[in-house]
């Protein structure tokens, strides 16, 4: 039950999407009466939604997998782009033990252009891969890179990329490839400030307030200052175990200026392990309280950037294990941007809110969205 539930909250957070104009709808909310009715029908009137819904059906509600994979399979003979079928064949095959064929189907899925792909490629990279696999999915990972679509997922493709190609020790691939994600590699460091019982996060220490490079602080153990990040993790994102200590239960505030050339609707794509609040301009435009590993652009934040230099700093609290974040600038439309400059000087910035008119959703997570959906139509989970 425990392994139903798992696969039904992935399937669930799999096929929503980020904004409402992405979401792909698909009807699972069927009565009993349709479901006998569609059963009772000739197998070959059934069209490849039918097969699709009676297997989703099966496969949740009656506990079948037998079943369910036969007509998923059928849905995708009858019509092979049917996204919701290869999704839950590669689920299934997965809960089964069958890594291969759950594979397959996911991998299916990647030629799709769909927003969900990046949850997949999540799944995929959790499976036992071949070393025929890496290499299959090297190539994709790369004609995706090269497409002129995929634009939400081009990021995750090339982390993933950059993983698969240090897996094969081809070092100069992997770190090239981690470097065209984009994250921001200019920031000042200072921490670790005390983070006993979770209480960092709700606690104004003085970086918060003011930013003054000659002053010290006192810190979790000792007196602190401000403190240049030299280099990155290798993954490009911003190591603070490597650089701060004693890291658990422990806080730190990362800073740095960002100039726009003209003002600009733009993403903050943030990933954190753990806990994280940012501010840009001083206004507080996200906070996670989740305790949660590092992925990827796991939130996206819409703000805006002021002609001139921005004032952006985040705050990351650690429990125990690794402690980090990383975070790039994209336009409104998660396409790259070019004109950006990155400073960890002081610079002179304009305090205006930067949620200000904005039509979208500020800060948006996956299962946010999900929340936010199945509260306004509890019936039905594909909306």
């Amino acid at each position: 039950m425990k392994k139903k539930l798992c696969a039904l909250i992935f399937l669930i957070i799999a096929t929503s999407c980020l904004s409402a104009s992405n979401i792909h709808a698909f009807d699972f909310d069927v009565n009993k009466e349709q479901v006998d009715k569609k059963l009772n029908e000739p197998k070959d009137s059934r069209t490849s939604a039918d097969n699709l819904k009676l297997g989703w059906l099966f496969y949740i509600f009656k506990n079948d997998t037998t079943k369910a994979i036969t007509h998923l399979e059928r849905s995708i003979e009858l019509d092979a782009r049917t996204y919701e079928a290869h999704l839950l064949l590669g689920i299934i095959n997965r809960e089964l033990g069958n890594t291969e064929k759950a594979f397959d189907f996911w991998f299916s899925c990647l030629d799709f252009d769909r927003l969900e792909s990046n949850y997949i490629i999540s799944e995929i990279m959790q499976l036992e891969l071949s070393y025929g696999n890496v290499q299959k999915l090297i190539k994709k990972l790369e004609g995706i890179i090269e497409s002129p679509g995929h634009i939400l997922l081009k990021p995750k493709a090339r982390w993933y990329l950059a993983y698969l190609y240090r897996k094969i020790s081809n070092l100069t691939k992997s770190r090239q490839a981690y470097k065209k994600i984009g994250f921001i590699d200019k920031w000042m460091i200072i921490g670790p400030f005390d983070n006993k019982e979770k209480m960092a996060l709700k606690e104004p220490y003085l970086p918060e307030s003011e930013i003054d490079f000659d002053k010290s602080y006192t810190g979790k153990v000792k007196k602190i200052c401000w403190r240049e990040l030299n280099y990155l993790e290798y993954d490009q994102t911003v190591n603070l175990n490597s650089v701060l200590y004693p890291q658990s239960w422990a806080a730190a505030y990362g800073l740095t200026y960002i100039y726009s050339p003209a003002d600009k609707d733009v993403i903050f794509w943030v990933g954190s392990d753990d806990a994280i609040k940012v501010w840009l301009n001083d206004f507080l435009i996200f906070k996670n309280e989740n305790y949660q590993s590092f992925i990827t652009d796991q939130y996206a934040i819409h703000v805006k950037l002021n002609k001139g230099w921005n004032k952006v700093l985040v705050k990351v609290c650690e429990g125990i294990g690794s402690w980090g974040f990383g975070l790039r600038v994209t336009d409104s439309g998660a396409r790259p941007l070019t004109g950006l400059k990155y400073s960890r000087e002081i610079k002179p910035y304009s305090k205006i809110d930067p949620l200000s008119g904005l039509k979208t959703t500020p800060a948006v997570s996956v299962k946010e969205h999900l929340r936010q959906k199945l509260k306004e139509n509890p019936n039905n989970l594909f909306i």
